[in-house]
């Protein structure tokens, strides 16, 4: 509690400086800041399955919500729960973990695709491509992800290591506050 207390004290001293304008460090950042990357990755087009799963929600969409520029259920249950467990536990619910998790996951998944990196070396391995189930599994294997569709030719990059492994920078750099 108390280095809950001390982040929150904190806070409240940037809120209240000055600081307007300035760019917030990742201690401060809040929906408003996440936002902006659905933007640049079309978060709210992914879909994500589980595929082993045998109840009656197996695929979800986590960032659907802004499509219409309305605000995350799933987020902002975790948010009201955060702040007033005793009123606002019941939101603590399953479906809004399993939505957070997949939001997670379409997060790491929109940075990295299916690249799990895993440590350690390196295997060959030969896979047919049949499988009982459709679609793409994501990292981890685990969950399958779909990834959007909806891509204008002006937000697509092209990617040849064979270049840019000599260029002194490789990275471009994104600066989400022109957004």
């Amino acid at each position: 509690m108390v280095s809950q207390a001390f982040s929150y004290q904190k806070w409240l001293t940037f809120k209240s400086s000055n600081n307007a304008g300035q760019l917030r460090t990742e201690e401060f950042w809040n929906i408003n800041d996440y936002i902006k990357i659905n933007k640049t990755h079309h978060l709210d087009n992914y879909f994500v399955e589980f595929p082993f799963w045998r109840g009656n929600k197996s695929k979800y969409q986590p960032f659907f919500d802004w499509q219409t520029n309305s605000s995350l259920t799933w987020y902002q249950a975790y948010n009201e729960t955060k702040h007033d467990k005793n009123d606002k536990f019941e939101l603590a619910n399953f479906d809004n973990l399993l939505t957070a998790f997949t939001g997670l996951f379409v997060l790491l998944s929109s940075q990295f695709n299916c690249e799990d990196f895993q440590p350690g070396t390196g295997s060959i391995a030969l896979e047919s491509g049949d499988s009982y189930f459709n679609g793409e599994f994501g990292i981890g294997q685990y969950l399958k992800i779909e990834f959007p569709k909806n891509w204008a030719d002006a937000e697509k990059y092209d990617f040849d290591w064979s270049i840019l492994k000599n260029e002194p920078t490789r990275f471009q750099k994104f600066d989400f506050n022109t957004i």
